[in-house]
């Protein structure tokens, strides 16, 4: 909006039948903020929740309106009122280890990009934080590593401001930690402080568009998850029953960590799904 945010918004108020009070300021780097998205429109106004129950500072239809009305106004900062400006949809998927998602989500994302959507698909959680999960193999400290994990998670929602796309999806978000901390953690104080650490990440499951969830049958999650192995994935030796446990967490709790997702079967090596996309793309 340009150095002239201040009397841009003002005459625009001034000119409609809105409510507005007499004065309105900026929060400091407000403007800047929102300058870096061009072509956007306004979503929000911040107040001064302090002043707007001061009859000085308001209009007579401001001060009506504001005795008549059950106020709904928190404090925003920077993060959320550059949200508003400019909102991205973002893309979970989820599911166990091995179930496929990698796959699904390149998939995912040629689909969007040639349908002309710019796309952000981040490197999965696992490849970003290798050293780290050998650590924890080696160790099997379970706090460690998933504090490491909360600590990206942490990074992640912060770097999604400033990436430069109209979706954005993610292999599996910080509400997935629970599936693992549940199998791999006991002690219920080690549990409430992970839990705790994770409530601390600024990002809800209102900020997501859509979740979904790829479960294949555990037998189709062994030959992945194989596969893997003779590849290029060579830390992910996981036991089989560590990768039934998880499995078992995330169909039963599916409901409770995402209660809106959309679910996919997908019961087929991923060869075939790769021959489907060869012949109709």
């Amino acid at each position: 909006m340009g150095h002239n945010f201040e009397s841009i918004i003002r005459h625009k108020l001034n000119s409609s039948d809105m409510i507005v009070a007499n004065e309105i300021k900026t929060v400091r780097n407000f403007e800047s903020s929102i300058q870096r998205f061009l072509n956007s429109s306004l979503g929000s106004i911040v107040c001064d929740s302090g002043k707007i129950k001061d009859k000085k500072y308001l209009t007579s239809n401001a001060s009506a309106w504001v005795k008549s009305s059950d106020l709904n106004l928190k404090v925003c900062d920077e993060r959320q009122k550059v949200e508003s400006v400019h909102e991205k949809k973002i893309i979970v998927l989820t599911s166990a280890i091995g179930a496929g998602k990698t796959f699904l989500r390149e998939l995912l994302a040629r689909y969007l990009a040639n349908k002309e959507y710019t796309v952000c698909n981040p490197e999965e959680i696992s490849m970003q934080l290798q050293r780290e999960l050998e650590l924890f193999w080696e160790t099997k400290n379970a706090l460690f590593i998933q504090k490491v994990i909360t600590d990206k998670f942490k990074q992640i929602v912060r770097a999604i401001l400033n990436w430069k796309c109209d979706m954005v999806i993610l292999d599996q978000t910080h509400f997935d930690q629970k599936y693992f901390i549940n199998v791999l953690i006991q002690d219920k104080n080690t549990k409430a402080y992970l839990f705790e650490e994770i409530k601390q990440i600024e990002f809800d499951l209102e900020q997501i568009y859509k979740v979904i969830y790829v479960r294949p049958s555990k037998e189709i999650m062994y030959q992945h998850q194989k596969k893997r192995r003779e590849n290029i994935r060579l830390l992910e030796k996981y036991p089989e029953k560590y990768l039934s446990d998880i499995y078992d967490e995330h169909n039963n709790n599916i409901e409770a960590v995402y209660p809106n997702h959309v679910k996919i079967e997908n019961n087929r090596p991923l060869c075939y799904f790769c021959s489907q996309y060869q012949n109709h793309k």
